[in-house]
């Protein structure tokens, strides 16, 4: 996200879990040092992106913390220092799936629309991950949209069953993670066809331009492309979609 959009974003989301009766603990990398719970000045330092942090995945770890950069970290490094640090829960914007036409790729940033939904979902039905709706339908929701046309293999309705699933799950011995997939909320349905045609547009402008071949690069680009068709449009769903996650990420009754 563009600053200083990002910084309020982020301050807004942190409010949101404090808001529960929960404690806030934003992940990123400073200076090569992983932090669990960024300070305000860290949070300042990322998203401004003053001293050019990376974009940290699974892969990145090791390296960045060696070279002391900074970094943002994508979901499934995220995943790995919570559950070091004993995190149960987090919450995010999107999950990294498989890009469009990359059956044979590995898993990027983003389930975002920008990015083969169908192909997703097998891939973590084949590692096992168990994918959740939450709401009152199996709609896997698709990002910007409610709907992808694709369901997920349960729904639940609150968060009690939620954490049900959570904790049969662990007393089954059972290591990997959960996934549930909360729709954006519904006032933002309206625009999602219009932010679905710039999606579909930037996809093509990749492809032609051979930035669909640049790897973890792809989905910024994309991102910020969509933004500049709608207009802010989509980063408007975007803020607001983030915050939705963050207050049903803290199980509210």
């Amino acid at each position: 996200m563009p600053y200083p959009t990002s910084i309020d974003m982020a301050q807004s989301v942190e409010n949101i879990v404090r808001s529960t009766g929960c404690i806030p603990a934003t992940i990123g990398i400073i200076d090569g040092r992983v932090k669990i719970g960024l300070e305000p000045r860290q949070l300042e330092q990322l998203a401004s992106r003053r001293a050019n942090p990376l974009k940290i995945s699974r892969r990145d770890i090791s390296a960045a913390i060696v070279s002391g950069n900074d970094g943002g970290t994508t979901c499934s490094s995220t995943l790995i220092f919570a559950a070091l640090a004993g995190i149960k829960v987090f919450a995010t914007g999107g999950l990294g799936g498989v890009h469009r036409g990359g059956e044979n790729r590995l898993v990027s940033a983003g389930v975002k629309s920008i990015l083969d939904i169908g192909r997703t979902l097998e891939y973590l039905e084949t590692l096992g991950v168990p994918v959740v709706s939450y709401g009152e339908v199996k709609d896997f929701p698709a990002f910007y949209s409610r709907k992808s046309g694709h369901q997920a293999p349960w729904n639940v309705t609150n968060a009690i069953d939620a954490a049900r699933i959570l904790y049969t799950h662990r007393q089954l011995g059972m290591t990997n993670g959960a996934l549930f997939a909360v729709p954006i909320p519904e006032k933002y349905e309206a625009t999602s066809a219009v932010i679905q045609e710039a999606v579909e547009l930037a996809v093509r402008e990749s492809e032609e331009s051979g930035v669909s071949k640049l790897g973890k690069e792809v989905t910024p680009w994309l991102l910020k492309h969509v933004g500049e068709f709608t207009q802010g449009r989509s980063l408007e769903s975007n803020i607001a979609l983030v915050r939705n996650t963050a207050l049903i990420g803290n199980f509210p009754s």
